[in-house]
């Protein structure tokens, strides 16, 4: 196996390592609250699969596996994100419907069902 890493192995450095960062800023930012916790936990989780997948030799057997966790990691991340930032639709639905029932107001109707005279 060649332990030579190449420009996507560089690229997969970089971003795990910038996520992390954002996700440990995020924790440090949050954190007496339960999401604080949950950002520095997911900056630790980025940080030992990258570990595990590039810098521990004795694990270089299971790459694979850990190329792997990691996709999964960033997946779980990823739908997680909007779990927690999805629009509660129910505490806004009066204001949305308002704000439609304006719009269609301010379509203007016609009475007269020809078409214009352009058209004729």
């Amino acid at each position: 196996m060649n332990n030579r890493l190449g420009t996507l192995q560089y690229g997969i450095i970089a971003l795990t390592v910038i996520t992390a960062l954002i996700h440990l800023v995020l924790g440090i930012t949050f954190f007496p609250d339960f999401l604080g916790i949950l950002f520095i936990l997911n900056a630790i989780g980025y940080l030992v699969l990258l570990a595990g997948l590039y810098f521990v030799p004795q694990l270089a057997k299971r790459r694979g596996t850990f190329r792997w966790l990691l996709l999964a990691f960033t997946a779980v991340t990823f739908v997680l994100y909007f779990v927690f930032n999805w629009p509660d639709l129910a505490v806004g639905q009066d204001e949305i419907l308002s704000h439609l029932d304006d719009l269609s107001r301010e379509i203007p109707t016609r009475t007269n069902h020809s078409f214009p005279k352009i058209y004729q």
